[in-house]
């Protein structure tokens, strides 16, 4: 949206959206600064928000006021890109960020950070959760020097300045992936290396199973009789164990069997071997019973009806 040209209109209206971004902090702009100016890029991928900041000289102060009882806890882990110092207080300890530096906050306590201008940061959002996963507690990590010399700090950032670049064009399921990504990254680079690898192991193979889930569903999709049950039988998994490890990735049994048959149905559509089978009989051929329910669940899966994708292909062949 277009800025103010009033430099006071200005602070204002970034202070409100910075205010907003960190769930609450009163922000105060250097006095005299009349070239007031503030840009934040995020990309929230529903576990993670990463963001890239540029601004003038700023005191931004998040007190109790600020904290809401029904908080879900967040740790903010900040890296300084610019060519500027930063001052961060908490826990009644204070900490100097100079260029190439990182810090972290705890967002449940307060605190304080004064940013001259031309200040350039990286800040990831993460679920504080994620560190009793690890082992940690984030309030021994606020305002302390953490490395920023390592590999791993280096891989850190460069990654997650390339998903704020990028993230926006991910699909859901590569967001949920660049996400356990960088989440593994901060957890080894603060030293829970081995907790991530377990995590990452137990993760690993949960997404296996769930693969092999979706291949036998998509070999046996055609049989019209092909329910839960079967597929506990072929995989020696349990039904529950199945919905379960569907329903951590946001998937169901019937909507993988679904795609699959309407998968197969637009195959047999766009083959010209098939043009000699009418629509009934394909819809039966891929396993479903009812021509009406086909027509309709294909309809909403593929944006068009089965008569007309096959008409479109006739027509431009």
């Amino acid at each position: 949206m277009p800025e103010p040209a009033d430099p006071s209109q200005r602070a204002r209206l970034w202070a409100e959206r910075f205010r907003l971004l960190i769930e609450e902090m009163s922000v105060d702009f250097a006095e005299g600064d009349t070239r007031v100016y503030g840009r934040h890029r995020f990309v929230d991928n529903g576990l993670v928000t990463i963001g890239e900041m540029d601004s003038s000289s700023f005191l931004g102060l998040r007190g109790r006021k600020h904290i809401r009882p029904d908080s879900d806890g967040h740790v903010y882990v900040g890296f300084n890109i610019g060519a500027t110092r930063t001052l961060l207080r908490q826990f009644g300890r204070e900490l100097q960020v100079d260029p190439g530096e990182s810090a972290l906050a705890v967002m449940e306590a307060s605190s304080a950070a004064l940013a001259p201008s031309g200040g350039t940061t990286l800040n990831l959002r993460i679920p504080a959760a994620a560190f009793v996963e690890w082992g940690l507690a984030p309030e021994d990590f606020a305002c302390r020097r953490l490395d920023h010399t390592s590999a791993e700090s280096r891989l850190l950032v460069g990654y997650a300045r390339l998903l704020v670049q990028e993230g926006a064009a991910l699909s859901a399921l590569q967001a949920a992936h660049a996400s356990r990504h960088l989440l593994d990254l901060v957890g080894g680079w603060l030293g829970a290396g081995h907790r991530v690898r377990e995590q990452a192991d137990a993760i690993a193979t949960a997404e296996a199973r769930r693969v092999a889930i979706r291949h036998v569903v998509a070999r046996h999709s055609a049989e019209p009789d092909f329910d839960l049950s079967r597929l506990s039988l072929r995989l020696g998994m349990p039904p529950r164990t199945i919905q379960h490890l569907l329903g951590e990735v946001d998937e169901s049994f019937s909507e993988i069997l679904g795609g699959a048959r309407l998968r197969k149905a637009r195959l047999m559509l766009m083959d010209p071997e098939h043009d000699g089978m009418a629509v009934s009989d394909i819809a039966f051929a891929c396993g479903f019973l009812n021509v009406t329910s086909f027509y309709r669940a294909f309809r909403r899966f593929h944006g068009m009806t089965p008569s007309e994708m096959r008409s479109d292909r006739l027509r431009w062949r």
